[in-house]
């Protein structure tokens, strides 16, 4: 928070928002991998396991949270390439 002066409400609300999400998307996760992708219906039938769309959508509110505190930050650099202009 204060490398990036989240001093404000507003950017301190955005940052819950976006580590709640987070911590929502990590648990769904859990919750999928254990209990694999497809589940089976009443009927035996395989479907897709429940907690998929709040996996999806809670990665969408983390990362729309983060990019509305339009954080200054550099790009990760894996691999070769040109160095940034100065």
């Amino acid at each position: 928070m204060t490398e990036y002066a989240l001093d404000d409400d507003a950017g301190r609300l955005l940052l819950q928002v976006a580590l709640e999400a987070f911590d929502r998307m990590r648990d769904a996760q859990a919750t999928i991998k254990r209990d694999g992708e497809t589940v089976l219906d009443r009927f035996g039938q395989p479907k897709a396991h429940p907690l998929l769309p709040t996996e999806r959508d809670s990665r969408g509110q983390m990362l729309a949270a983060l990019k509305q505190l339009n954080l200054d930050l550099e790009p990760l650099r894996d691999g070769p390439g040109r160095p940034p202009e100065v």
